[in-house]
């Protein structure tokens, strides 16, 4: 279904054509989808700040209206470091509760022990993970 637009009234006006990256803006003030896809990729970045805990930022396309509430799933997501040539496996992943803005939001990757203060990064491996941050309603 297209060029359909709803009216208040008995009359109607000219439609209004707006551009797609107009709508994806408007539409990612919303919702923002990240999902795992080509293996291999560092998707976001972060920063260990304990000896199991991987503190990744993502930078939120477009400023949302409201920060925003987050979910994941691990899928088949891995932790990269720049210590450790091997990936980390992921045992569990959410969102930092109350870090997360309006321009960007805050989740929490644990894993094996690695040393506190080194870069860290979440790799695809081609599965069915996800992040989703919502600031609908």
């Amino acid at each position: 279904l297209a060029n359909v637009q709803l009216e208040v009234g008995t009359r109607a006006s000219a439609f209004q054509f707006r551009p797609e990256a107009l709508e994806r803006y408007l539409a990612q003030r919303y919702f923002v989808a990240i999902d795992e896809t080509v293996s291999g990729v560092d998707v976001v970045q972060g920063m260990f700040n304990s000896t199991t805990n991987c503190r990744l930022m993502v930078p939120l396309p477009n400023r949302m209206r409201i920060a925003p509430t987050a979910t994941a799933s691990i899928g088949a997501w891995v932790i990269s470091s720049g210590t450790t040539p091997a990936y980390l496996t992921i045992s569990a992943l959410a969102s930092a509760l109350g870090t997360s803005n309006v321009e960007r939001a805050i989740f929490n990757a644990t894993v094996a022990t690695v040393m506190p203060a080194t870069p860290c990064a979440l790799t695809n491996q081609n599965g069915a993970g996800f992040l989703r941050l919502n600031s609908e309603l």
